[in-house]
């Protein structure tokens, strides 16, 4: 019979050579690796954000709502979306520009799932020159997703 420190070495070894996935699904009473524990990157959280902010394509707008039952406004789109990935931010878009998890990045630092905010505005950038936006304009109403129109940019990374 093997020792109790062999099998807790081996269950240590088996779940630091096999992925997270396998360190959180061996519960409490195993110990949990550094890779378990750690937050997902800025690249995942941003794959997961772009691909909650498409799942609202064709919602309507409108304005003040945070639920795609109703309708989103362009901040209700981004409050929603982050919220999917378990980032609660403010319901406006100056707001979300002084929210303590925001910082303003550069242009050439951007990365789809950042967000991209102007004076009463924000979208969700999703990549090469493109947002996922709720708009009320003339020639668009409700999410779409289209090229980024701001003349500059701003864009802002939302922390952990």
């Amino acid at each position: 019979m093997k020792s109790p420190k062999i099998v807790a070495s081996i269950t240590t070894a088996v779940s630091l050579a096999l992925a997270p996935s396998v360190a959180q699904a061996a519960g409490p009473s195993q110990p949990l690796t550094a890779a378990a524990t750690a937050k997902p990157s800025v690249d995942d959280r941003g794959k997961k954000v772009v691909k909650h902010a498409r799942k609202q394509l064709g919602v309507r707008y409108k304005t003040g709502s945070s639920n795609p039952r109703h309708g989103l406004d362009c901040s209700g789109l981004v409050v929603h979306t982050y919220r999917k990935v378990g980032v609660k931010l403010p319901h406006q878009s100056s707001a979300i520009r002084k929210s303590s998890k925001t910082r303003v990045i550069p242009r050439h630092k951007a990365k789809p799932g950042d967000i991209i905010w102007s004076p009463g505005h924000v979208a969700i950038f999703t990549g090469k020159g493109k947002v996922v936006e709720a708009a009320r304009g003339f020639k668009q109403k409700g999410v779409t997703e289209r090229r980024v129109w701001q003349r500059p940019p701003t864009f802002l990374r939302v922390a952990g």
